[in-house]
């Protein structure tokens, strides 16, 4: 049956391109957008499997979220078979914001005259935020992480405007 088109936390779903593929990973049919999959799709009796996804390619640093989903499903002789897939987030958000009011934000701008914050997965992906590229407004970052990665490393450096050096590390529990 149709994979229904449906919108959740303001994600506008009908734009996903759609794919179904047998349990191997043989393509079968695809569609541009959900709103284009037909309600009813004949098929042989088998085992497969339907993806759907942000239209283009998850990249390992981007500025907008990318949703994947994936349904494994059976088709049997006289049945009628429904497919549903829920995307999620295929890639985390990094935010740095500078303090919580606008006198925390003025507070950290007049101490540091540099800095640097990178936060890495420990395996394969790093974002790194510095005042020379981003001043101290940092864009918040959409990251492809390494698969089964709990725990990310948030590592400060910074030079004071009276010339200290200041470092620090945390880890940040991943959501």
């Amino acid at each position: 049956d149709k994979l229904a088109p449906k919108t959740t936390r303001a994600v506008e779903t009908n734009n996903f391109p759609v794919s179904i593929y047998t349990a191997e990973g043989e393509h079968v049919q695809s569609w541009n957008k959900v709103s284009e999959v037909p309600y009813k799709i004949k098929m042989a009796v088998g085992k497969y499997y339907a993806e759907a996804h942000t239209p283009g390619d998850l990249e390992k640093y981007m500025d907008a979220p990318y949703y994947y989903g994936r349904d494994d499903f059976e088709i049997l002789q006289a049945v009628n078979t429904n497919s549903k897939i829920i995307c999620r987030m295929a890639n985390g958000s990094i935010t740095i914001k500078f303090g919580k009011d606008e006198d925390d934000y003025n507070d950290f701008k007049g101490l540091f005259t540099d800095w640097t914050v990178t936060i890495s997965d420990s395996k394969e992906s790093a974002l790194i935020f510095n005042r020379e590229d981003h001043n101290y407004e940092p864009p918040t970052t959409y990251i492809k992480f390494a698969e089964n990665v709990e725990v990310l490393t948030m590592n400060f450096s910074g030079t004071t405007k009276n010339g200290a050096s200041i470092k620090t590390s945390h880890n940040l529990t991943k959501a």
